[in-house]
């Protein structure tokens, strides 16, 4: 067999299953990041399909084949950063979070949002969008999985304070407050301010149940 036949040979081997599933699953994280790209820069009304195949360097045409439109697209994006909250506070997904959940929550996501900053940058300027807001809390799928997740939280704190809503409020604030000081301007937070907070966040919401 020449080198030549040999090499056709190679290029000619089918792929495999599991091949074309991580084929599949790399270009749909790639057409989902672009989308993001595109959505935070232009604001989602205003983006079109062909800019985020630009933005991706693949063909309009291949999306359609992962995704039947701009707003399942963005479907799709606020459904992992659902998924990827609630899977940090509640992981065994046993419809309780416990106060090690809960102090484990804070971890992940300032480890995340510390590794993965531009990614946080975006998803923050994406969620702050009114078109986006409306599809979040307008489409059911959506808004009762995060519905879900904000029940899960008011019965960590209706467990463990006298106003729960309040607290819960309360929680909700610091954190924003915090996260977005963190994700925008990184060089006022060093490794020992974090550390610091992490320990007032323990210390005004890691509490034991009631008796």
């Amino acid at each position: 067999m020449t080198n030549r036949s040999f090499k056709n040979k190679i290029i000619m081997t089918p792929r495999t299953e599991k091949q074309y599933k991580d084929i599949r699953k790399e270009r749909r994280e790639l057409i989902m990041d672009s989308a993001l790209m595109v959505f935070s820069k232009k604001g989602y009304h205003a983006s079109s399909v062909a800019q985020i195949a630009k933005e991706a360097g693949i063909s309009k045409g291949l999306i359609y084949n992962y995704f039947d439109s701009k707003e399942e697209l963005l479907k799709c994006i606020l459904d992992e950063f659902i998924s990827m909250m609630a899977d940090m506070i509640n992981p065994n997904n046993d419809d309780e979070i416990t106060t090690e959940e809960m102090k484990s929550f804070f971890d992940s996501m300032i480890d995340s949002m510390k590794t993965n900053r531009e990614h946080w940058v975006i998803l923050f300027q994406l969620s702050m969008q009114k078109d986006v807001i409306s599809l979040l809390f307008s489409n059911q799928g959506l808004g009762s999985r995060n519905e879900k997740t904000m029940q899960l939280a008011y019965k960590y704190f209706a467990e463990r304070f006298e106003k729960p809503q309040e607290e819960l409020l309360f929680f909700r604030s610091v954190l924003k407050g915090f996260a977005l000081i963190l994700v925008l301007t990184p060089h006022m937070c060093s490794d020992d301010m974090i550390d610091s907070m992490k320990k007032r966040l323990y210390k005004l919401f890691i509490k034991p149940k009631a008796n």
